[in-house]
């Protein structure tokens, strides 16, 4: 699977939920690349940024759930893994998803 195609499933699947995360793969998988060695003249470099996301408390574990469905298919064909931290939101009722991905470049 392609990058764009990767990232097309994560669109389909993420973005009516969690629209910043499904940006964030795009931006990670097209934008950032897998850092092939055919590409840049030296080692891939090690590569990591955060995004964060705010969902209602009643429909975290809906959401929650459906992000870590479709995650493994990132592991499956890239580079790249994604973190996901839960904290409190700041009102109430309101939980943030804190998402860090990064780039793993012992695989391969």
């Amino acid at each position: 699977m392609t990058p764009y195609e990767l990232a097309t499933a994560f669109h389909r699947e993420l973005s009516p939920l969690v629209p910043k995360l499904s940006a964030a793969l795009n931006r990670a998988l097209v934008d950032i690349g897998e850092g092939s060695r055919l590409v840049l003249p030296s080692e891939p470099a090690d590569v990591s940024f955060q995004e964060r996301e705010t969902v209602p408390e009643a429909e975290s574990s809906g959401v929650l759930s459906k992000i870590f469905a479709v995650l493994p298919l990132l592991d499956q064909h890239s580079r790249w893994r994604v973190d996901v931290e839960r904290r409190r939101g700041a009102e109430a009722g309101q939980l943030e998803l804190v998402y860090t991905l990064y780039r793993i470049t012992s695989c391969w």
